[in-house]
């Protein structure tokens, strides 16, 4: 097969510088006819030629491989733009998001802290109100209890004086009376009490006696005791005179002058 092509290729090669040689002869042979001179190439203008179509062929394709280039920069720039672009477009949402974040933040705490106050502001008017009211019922109780024990005592004086008054018109009618209780000492002058000194027991010195009556009653002055009222001791009472040896009575033996 290779050598059947082989031949085959001799022969297109044969017929082919037959073809080329045939047109030169007849043109020699023909003496009539115009010569036509057969110019050789030159090498120069060939070459020039052909270089200059190979260089035209050259600077088209690097232009084209320029402009190629160039477009494909562009393209890259944008590209690379458009990337600036959409970072830059991110990082502002970015940054606005952020600081929309903590704008948003800071009004949570500040609205927190506003919640607090108020609530503390609640808290303290509360308690305040609570304590103004626990000191008002302290206070009315208090009021409440003075006002009774102060009754109480109005009753106790008018019951006492009662009391004195009675013993004191039956024992004379002195113009100074002590009276000696197992809860009292009272001092009655024309009748009326003067003076009642509360206690608590049976028995009493002149000392206790002197300390609760008034004071122009009686004087003590070492074992000497003066005594200028009548002295009335109610069962139960008992007068101590242990350290005095002398007691002296001012109104004598008349009970209306004591």
């Amino acid at each position: 097969m290779k050598r059947a092509m082989r031949r085959l290729l001799t022969a297109v090669a044969v017929f082919l510088l037959a073809a080329v040689a045939i047109p030169l002869s007849t043109a020699a042979a023909a003496p009539n006819l115009p010569s036509q001179s057969v110019q050789q190439p030159d090498p120069n203008n060939g070459n020039g030629n052909g270089n200059n179509g190979g260089n035209n062929n050259g600077n088209n394709g690097n232009n084209g491989n320029n402009n190629q280039q160039q477009q494909q920069q562009q393209q890259q720039q944008q590209q690379q733009q458009q990337q600036q672009q959409q970072q830059q477009a991110a990082a502002s949402a970015a940054a606005a998001a952020a600081t929309s974040a903590a704008q948003a933040s800071a009004q949570q705490a500040a609205d927190q802290a506003a919640a607090d106050a108020q609530r503390k502001q609640q808290q303290a008017a509360a308690a305040a109100a609570k304590l103004q009211a626990q000191q008002a019922a302290a206070a009315k109780a208090a009021a409440i209890k003075a006002a009774q024990q102060a009754a109480k005592a109005a009753a106790q004086r008018a019951a006492a004086a009662q009391r004195a008054g009675v013993t004191w018109s039956h024992r004379g009618k002195p113009q100074k009376l002590v009276i000696v209780r197992t809860t009292s000492i009272d001092s009655v002058s024309g009748g009326s009490l003067v003076q009642r000194v509360a206690r608590n027991g049976r028995t009493v010195s002149l000392a206790t006696l002197d300390a609760a009556i008034p004071s122009s009653w009686m004087t003590l002055n070492g074992d000497t005791a003066r005594l200028n009222a009548a002295v009335v001791m109610t069962p139960g009472a008992l007068l101590v005179v242990d350290g005095i040896k002398t007691l002296q009575l001012a109104g004598g033996n008349d009970v209306n002058s004591a």
